[in-house]
């Protein structure tokens, strides 16, 4: 039974994951960033453009792993 809730645990943070790679590292926000956005601006001493798409492309990254993991323990166990 802790899989089972490890599994849906999982799977929500690879879901938050994607929603905040897709909608809240944008453009639009690397424009006008805010605190939040200003860290991961600063992530390297690489330019803030090199920055915005090594953060976007690590938390999507991240997100697609945790889904597709669970979805493949998933089918495995059935």
């Amino acid at each position: 039974m802790k899989e089972v809730f490890a599994g849906i645990f999982v799977f929500i943070v690879g879901i938050v994951l994607l929603w905040f790679g897709i909608f809240y590292v944008n453009k639009k926000n690397y424009k006008e960033p805010d605190d939040g956005m200003n860290y991961l601006l600063k992530l390297t001493p690489l330019p803030k453009i090199i920055n915005y798409w090594l953060a976007k492309f690590l938390i999507l990254l991240a997100g697609f792993l945790l889904v597709f993991s669970c979805i493949y323990g998933v089918i495995q166990n059935i």
